[in-house]
């Protein structure tokens, strides 16, 4: 779906925008480069679950053992998996380079070490959460200005606005 596709072609940078989005050029982000990693929160679950399943592999990146390079926080994770999965993520010589959360991960959680950027793929109806979000990257000890990134829907039916309304 289109949303995805803004994704992708935010991620890879290729500058195509090959999924029919807007997107003159990507972020510049490198899955090689153990400093560049990415956070992305969902709303849903049910989104959370389908781009675990289809973005590792548009994207190219592990999915497991060891060398995993993508893990999941959502309220379904233990606590103590969730503490070991930031641990993992904010270790340099770490595998991992996306992290997809639901809202569990949005307070109390210092995601910075290893990342400035942020991407909210769906818009939360609270704008604390988005600052709750954001704080996740953008910290004291954040050595690298925070990109944060937000995917907007928009609407066929101008009465609709899509995720535009949310935001006024």
């Amino acid at each position: 779906f289109s949303k995805f596709g803004l994704l992708l072609d935010l991620l890879r940078g290729d500058g195509h925008g090959d999924h029919g989005s807007h997107v003159d050029k990507g972020i510049g982000w490198n899955k090689n480069d153990p400093l560049d990693r990415i956070v992305l929160f969902t709303e849903s679950v049910k989104t959370l679950d389908w781009l675990e399943a289809h973005l590792p592999k548009a994207l190219k990146l592990k999915t497991s053992g060891k060398n995993a390079q993508v893990a999941r926080l959502d309220g379904g994770v233990r606590d103590v998996d969730q503490m070991e999965i930031v641990n993992a993520f904010n270790r340099a010589d770490g595998p991992l380079r996306l992290l997809l959360c639901s809202d569990v991960a949005s307070e109390g959680l210092n995601l910075h070490h290893c990342t400035h950027r942020l991407m909210h793929f769906d818009i939360p109806w609270s704008l604390m959460v988005f600052q709750q979000r954001n704080g996740r990257v953008d910290r004291y000890g954040q050595s690298v200005a925070p990109e944060i990134h937000y995917l907007l829907s928009e609407a066929a039916d101008p009465a609709v606005r899509g995720d535009q309304r949310v935001l006024e």
